[in-house]
């Protein structure tokens, strides 16, 4: 069994809960149901890379920025979260 998945799943449905009224049923489905997770991951990782090589300074850029990050109108991930 993987306890670490099984913890971050039960994180997000009780923060989802409490946030929202309403959990994710990630632990319930066993996946990451709206694929927060995964996202939360990827963004961990580019954001070093954003501010080393000065590339933050470039999404700060009103009309850069919709283009790249998650909006309220996805269908999937943060920005499904959003929504």
């Amino acid at each position: 069994m993987d306890l670490a998945g099984k913890a971050q799943f039960f994180a997000l449905d009780v923060i989802s809960d409490v946030g929202f009224g309403q959990s994710f049923g990630d632990l319930e489905r066993d996946e990451d149901v709206y694929g927060y997770a995964q996202a939360a991951e990827t963004t961990q990782r580019l954001i070093p890379v954003f501010y080393t090589t000065g590339l933050a300074r470039v999404f700060q850029i009103e009309w850069i920025a919709r283009l790249v990050f998650p909006s309220d109108k996805d269908g999937y991930g943060v920005g499904k979260v959003l929504g």
